[in-house]
């Protein structure tokens, strides 16, 4: 199973900030999801009834290695671990659609694990994207973002 996310709105809330989206299994949504920045969970509204528990046992029978979460011990609940996936799906979709953006403006580049961006001015991308891989040999321009 695959789970992305969409149509993520960010705001700010009493206690950090606060989110909605909607939340996709294999390409299908799933749930719509409201984190009201507030200090706690997230609320979900699963759109038919056998997908929570779907999501959720899938989620538990995943190595939590597997599903990019650092500290085993304090995902010991399916739902713990589905809010922290859900948080880094959501900061990977907010970071995708940052790097569009600067995109429009400017030679966005990986070097050493890192990015970077170098604004083009009046000059052609492709003098830009030339002049990023002079200085920066290792350095990987990043043309497509994925949300």
């Amino acid at each position: 199973m695959k789970l992305t996310v969409s149509k993520v709105k960010t705001f700010r809330g009493h206690e950090g900030s606060g989110y909605n989206a909607v939340l996709h299994a294999d390409g299908r949504p799933v749930a719509d999801v409201i984190d009201e920045g507030n200090g706690g969970a997230p609320f979900f509204v699963w759109r038919a009834r056998g997908d929570y528990k779907s999501v959720l046992d899938w989620i538990a029978a995943q190595p939590v290695a597997d599903l990019g979460l650092d500290d085993a011990d304090i995902y010991t609940s399916p739902s713990m671990r589905l809010e922290a996936v859900l948080a880094r799906l959501v900061d990977q979709y907010e970071e995708a659609k940052r790097l569009r953006r600067l995109q429009k403006s400017a030679v966005v580049f990986r070097d050493s694990g890192q990015t970077f961006t170098l604004k083009l001015g009046t000059h052609p991308r492709a003098d830009v994207e030339a002049e990023v891989l002079r200085r920066f040999p290792r350095a990987e321009i990043v043309r497509e973002v994925a949300p």
